[in-house]
């Protein structure tokens, strides 16, 4: 795995660490985020463990950490 995908992969674990806390604190329905990385090293998909439903997984590969976060608010409905 090169530099670049590396430190975007710990980019967007950092911004997902700190997602889920606000997601905590504001009682959202969100139990973890987990990550799942492509044949190349790199984030290509987060799952969404939630409390109540079941999980749901969102592809964000080739996004950038900011709209990683945009796609998981959007389409897991979190907003």
């Amino acid at each position: 795995m090169n530099e670049e995908i590396e430190r975007d992969n710990d980019l967007k674990e950092y911004c997902l660490d700190r997602f889920l806390d606000m997601c905590v604190k504001a009682d959202v329905d969100v139990s973890n985020f987990e990550p799942h990385k492509g044949p190349d090293g790199d984030i290509v998909a987060v799952t969404i463990q939630r409390y109540f439903s079941g999980p749901q997984t969102i592809c964000v590969e080739g996004d950038a950490p900011i709209t990683m976060l945009k796609e998981l608010i959007l389409k897991g409905h979190l907003g």
